[in-house]
């Protein structure tokens, strides 16, 4: 009876394995997909190509755009529809996301964010600009700001990353970053547990759309996505920069979601305090991605902001 059972619930977690498998998908397909009148590829002088979106008031005030992590430049779509009769918005899928995909080098640190972006900047022709990031895309930014002051006009942190986070993590941090699991998500990789994330990080479920659940995975099973993931959870552990924001002279806007489980809303009010003369707007009711959940509101205020000196 006992080998019976066994044999059982063997054959259903191969079963359950086998529906979770998801192969790669190649980069050509996703490209036709995703990508829209307004995509370039920019090839950088190290080799990796980037996949740019320039949009927008041709001759508006630049804004780059910089989205977070297993992302992609689409969430700032609601932004840019928002935003796009005023500004030049320039957004990018960064290495190891989206239709841009690994880099040669295989470096996802900060560092080379900073450098990735900055060669996209020079490579499009901008000088100075605005620059908002999201999540992970918000480390890179502030990260940037530090590194590159004199190009920056002014800095946007939408829920962003940097200080270490204590208490419950999303699932698909938790699993790139355990042993003996997170070589595992290079190949499993359901489409619930996609949903279940998102759903996670808003706190609405209801600004979680079908077609938004399928382009996040569909951009994830990116050939190269998930390996690339791995490489960059290896660095996801806070920044040994945060005691130079104390100097950082850039005009900052601090935008959050108190509802965001993902980074709490204790971290915008660090940021604020460690950043000079920055600006604080929490969200009551939202969650972690506010560009997407509260797109109007959101972009109120960022726009209140560029027009003010």
């Amino acid at each position: 009876m006992k080998k019976t059972i066994l044999l059982f619930i063997a054959m259903a977690l191969i079963g359950t394995t086998s529906c979770a498998v998801r192969f790669d998908i190649p980069a050509e397909e996703l490209v036709g997909r995703y990508a829209n009148e307004s995509s370039r590829f920019l090839e950088l002088p190290g080799g990796a190509v980037i996949h740019v979106r320039d949009e927008g008031l041709r001759d508006g005030p630049p804004l780059v755009l910089i989205h977070g992590s297993y992302a992609s430049l689409h969430t700032w779509e609601p932004w840019v529809a928002e935003l796009a009769e005023e500004l030049r918005l320039i957004s990018l899928d960064m290495p190891g996301h989206g239709l841009t995909g690994p880099v040669p080098g295989h470096d996802y640190s900060y560092a080379a964010m900073v450098r990735t972006l900055d060669a996209v900047a020079t490579m499009i022709g901008i000088e100075r600009f605005a620059l908002a990031g999201n999540s992970w895309g918000g480390g890179i930014a502030w990260h940037y700001a530090l590194a590159h002051p004199e190009r920056l006009e002014k800095l946007i942190l939408v829920d962003a990353a940097g200080y270490p986070v204590e208490g419950p993590r999303p699932v698909a941090y938790i699993i790139s970053t355990t042993p003996g699991l997170r070589h595992i998500s290079r190949f499993l990789t359901p489409r619930f547990m996609i949903a279940d994330s998102l759903k996670d990080a808003v706190a609405d479920d209801g600004c979680v759309t079908e077609a938004m659940v399928t382009r996040y995975h569909e951009l994830i099973l990116r050939e190269g996505n998930r390996r690339a993931a791995l490489e960059r959870a290896k660095g996801i552990h806070g920044s040994d920069r945060l005691g130079e924001l104390k100097k950082l002279a850039v005009p900052t806007l601090i935008l959050w979601g108190s509802e965001d489980t993902w980074i709490p809303v204790e971290h915008a009010r660090r940021f604020h305090e460690d950043i000079p003369d920055s600006i604080l707007r929490i969200y009551d009711g939202v969650g972690h991605i506010p560009m997407e959940e509260i797109p109007k509101k959101s972009a109120s205020d960022l726009r209140d902001f560029l027009s003010n000196p």
